[in-house]
């Protein structure tokens, strides 16, 4: 059965009740993970997709022309292995895509978040590059050339570090340009990030205090 992801939703004032319109609909026959928009552009992860492994993972990109959707490309980690899980997290934003694995590392016995950088030129979407941390159920988010990741590990049975990384493109590849740590006991590596223009937030939840930062 095919599924129906709703977009492009349209703010409608009635009366001073806020309502939203269904505007335009897309349909997909796979399980999806997550998803992003951007413009005329959306983004679907698949990280159950089997094309290249069990659970190997896969993105789909669509784009919007004279008012319909169609998939424009189907992306594939060029490394992919069996449960990589690429497409648990997607982010889009202008020309840049961000699709993360969350990886099961069996010598290690622990879970990886790995973020992979696509780039669009004109209609092509081609592999950029690899962001270099191993967060666990880390979140990422993106806006035009800055990106914004959570690096989290656990150091003991109840304690956590998370660093804030921000990321910016220049000279072809996304460089570091600052980092905020936080840690504390009775905190979680499922800490939600986002950013907008010159503002990022980051909701932390530690010592039985739900906080968010900015």
């Amino acid at each position: 059965m095919k599924r129906k992801i709703f977009l492009n939703l349209f703010i409608i004032w009635i009366s001073c009740i806020k309502m939203m319109a269904i505007a335009e609909v897309i349909d997909y026959d796979f399980n999806a993970s997550s998803s992003d928009i951007s413009g005329d552009y959306v983004i679907i992860g698949n990280k159950y997709d089997d094309e290249k492994g069990y659970r190997a993972g896969a993105a789909y990109i669509y784009k919007r022309s004279n008012g319909k959707w169609s998939q424009q490309v189907k992306l594939l980690a060029h490394d992919a292995k069996e449960n990589d899980q690429f497409g648990t997290d997607v982010k889009i934003s202008g020309d840049y895509a961000v699709i993360c694995s969350y990886y099961y590392d069996k010598e290690k016995y622990s879970y990886s978040y790995h973020p992979y950088i696509y780039q669009r030129t004109v209609d092509s979407w081609s592999y950029n590059e690899k962001l270099a941390y191993y967060g666990v159920s880390s979140p990422v988010a993106i806006s035009g050339e800055y990106i914004v990741a959570n690096d989290c590990y656990k150091a003991n049975s109840n304690y956590y570090y998370n660093n804030i990384y921000l990321y910016k493109m220049a000279q072809g590849s996304f460089k570091t340009v600052s980092n905020l740590s936080f840690s504390g006991s009775n905190a979680s590596c499922q800490a939600q990030v986002d950013i907008s223009g010159n503002h990022i937030i980051f909701g932390y939840p530690c010592d039985n205090q739900n906080r968010f930062y900015i």
